[in-house]
């Protein structure tokens, strides 16, 4: 993606999660981390007297650590990015190699290290202030990841480079490489054929065309035996939705696509994906209109063969 280019040359420090540490951290313990996070980014948004964020919450239940952990990763890049548009430092990123199923202490080391990273943008601003946060208790992965994806957004306003329709476009290319390798786990496996290109489409349409995508694979994921967030069947676009907001709903169908496809054994490369020039979101509305072609044929295969992934 062009606006990450640069993390190429990143260090990353590989990180194991101590075993009696994983066995004490609740997502509370994450909720509190988040929120301190959170607490830094406003500080820093008011001092750089930009917009806050007025995105609702994404409304999901039966989130699991692993899509929390998705999230916390893209928080730990964007800082990554503010605190080098701000202070020209690049800075290692925790990269936690989860020791089997993800749990809540992987999610902490990524958000602790995100926290760091942005305390150099807060020293070279100058500010000093530091925001009392409260314990919390009963808070479960969902609460965690609604956190994380209001500080994702309010980053994608404080961002110099900012995500733009072409970045989209590129990830939705990269969950249609990865939905193909799935689409050939069923007999004669053809890419459909693209819809017509409608003008004058907006990030929101996007947005819940994402969505959709996202509803499909629910299915696809139920059948299949695989757990999955659940969505609230009225959710959509609401408020202003930017270009960076339709990224991240991009990448959280990215990541549900991917786990699919790193669930099963003996797994075909896919091909690589390149910036694909100036696009607009007309164009990446096509290609979601793709995906969720591809999504619906391999949902169809799925009801007629759940079992799929078994042996695999």
């Amino acid at each position: 993606m062009r606006y990450f280019i640069y993390l190429t040359f990143i260090v990353i420090s590989f990180l194991l999660t101590d075993d009696a540490v994983a066995s004490e951290t609740t997502p509370s313990d994450v909720y509190k981390a988040v929120a301190e996070v959170r607490a830094d980014i406003e500080l820093i948004r008011e001092n750089l007297n930009k917009s806050k964020s007025d995105k609702a919450d994404i409304p999901v239940d039966m989130v699991s650590p692993r899509e929390v952990f998705v999230q916390a990763e893209t928080l730990e890049r964007k800082i990554h990015q503010l605190t080098y548009e701000q202070t020209g430092e690049i800075d290692d990123l925790a990269l936690n190699v989860p020791k089997g199923k993800v749990k809540p202490a992987d999610v902490l080391v990524v958000v602790k290290s995100a926290k760091r990273i942005l305390q150099k943008t807060k020293n070279k601003l100058n500010i000093t202030s530091q925001q009392y946060v409260p314990d919390y208790s009963s808070k479960a992965p969902g609460d965690v990841f609604k956190s994380i994806i209001h500080a994702n957004s309010q980053l994608n306003l404080l961002l110099k480079d900012t995500v733009i329709p072409s970045d989209v476009y590129q990830r939705v290319e990269q969950s249609i490489n990865y939905a193909f390798v799935l689409r050939k786990q069923f007999p004669n496996p053809q890419m459909p054929s693209p819809k017509p290109l409608v003008p004058g489409k907006k990030p929101s349409d996007v947005y819940n065309r994402l969505i959709s995508c996202l509803r499909v694979l629910e299915e696809i994921m139920g059948l299949s035996g695989v757990r999955m967030l659940d969505l609230a069947s009225d959710f959509e676009a609401s408020g202003k939705i930017t270009p960076g907001d339709v990224y991240d709903m991009a990448s959280i169908v990215f990541s549900e696509i991917t786990h699919l496809y790193f669930s099963m054994d003996n797994r075909e490369l896919t091909p690589g994906v390149f910036y694909p020039g100036k696009k607009a979101p007309s164009d990446v509305f096509q290609k979601v209109m793709l995906l969720e072609d591809l999504l619906l044929d391999i949902s169809y295969h799925v009801d007629n063969k759940p079992n799929w992934l078994a042996g695999r």
